[in-house]
């Protein structure tokens, strides 16, 4: 009803025969939208008589000018912006100002206060973290990181002779393996069965977990290890571990524990696939 003022308006519905029905308030300046009616329009209209049609030729401009806005961000989305299953994944390099990050961002819960934030903090240390109402926005070192808020993933027992756990998002399948093969799938880890102790620990790995990585014969912080994987800030986040007698036998998807791999004394294995 922009475009139409109170006298166009009570003019038609005079014309037509429609009851006009007045609200008592708003003869009154409690409300900020009565005082700027009453008391802010008339001195505008005092400098400005055709102020109407400035305001209606302003909105159609600043509406024009927004869809351009509009199909603008569209085109940057579509060259620096990927998306997959559960995360959002912002080229850096190519964040030059707040109202663009916005522009991309807000569907997600996060303000412009937090853009303005988030583009000072992009010449900083990559690991800053942004918070919404449902989703965590991570500057790493080559993207700008949103994913989900992270569920709360309690840990999991598995027993000797259980063939399947669930931890998370993250389903993991246990049988028999065959000795004369090994997989080279990093989600598939196969140990050395008579060096593990039941129940089995899987859980979400912890500040102060070490490991011992294969092939490695001392042991390495496992916070290190992930930082020369080159791990995204986001992805650690949902690392598991798979822990045995309180040693970590595998960083699920990454590397086993070169304690707990096939030898030639092996006598039987068993692997542990994620899917």
């Amino acid at each position: 009803m922009l475009y139409a003022t109170r006298e166009a308006i009570e003019l038609f519905a005079k014309e037509k025969g429609i009851i006009w029905r007045e609200d008592q308030s708003n003869q009154k300046d409690d409300y900020q939208r009565n005082f700027i009616r009453h008391q802010v329009i008339p001195k505008l209209k005092e400098i400005n008589p055709s102020l109407e049609s400035t305001l209606e030729r302003g909105h159609r401009k600043i509406k024009d000018e927004l869809f351009l806005l509009e199909k603008y961000v569209q085109k940057w989305m579509q060259n620096h912006v990927v998306k997959d299953k559960s995360n959002i994944l912002i080229e850096k390099a190519a964040v030059d100002n707040a109202t663009l990050l916005w522009r991309t961002v807000k569907e997600y819960g996060f303000n412009f206060d937090q853009c303005e934030d988030m583009v000072v903090a992009l010449s900083g240390q990559s690991g800053k973290r942004f918070m919404s109402p449902g989703y965590q926005l991570i500057i790493d070192r080559a993207h700008l990181i949103v994913s989900p808020h992270e569920k709360f993933w309690e840990d999991v027992t598995i027993k000797q002779g259980q063939d399947n756990a669930i931890l998370g998002s993250w389903d993991m399948d246990i049988e028999k393996h065959e000795l004369t093969t090994i997989s080279k799938d990093s989600f598939v880890a196969v140990l050395d069965e008579g060096k593990l102790n039941f129940p089995l620990r899987w859980r979400k790995w912890k500040a102060g977990d070490f490991f011992y990585p294969l092939g490695m014969e001392h042991k390495r912080k496992l916070s290190d290890f992930l930082i020369d994987s080159k791990v995204p800030v986001t992805d650690k986040d949902v690392i598991t571990v798979l822990e045995t007698a309180g040693e970590i036998a595998w960083v699920v998807g990454y590397r086993i524990d070169n304690r707990f791999k096939i030898t030639p004394q092996t006598r039987s294995a068993l692997s542990f696939s994620i899917r």
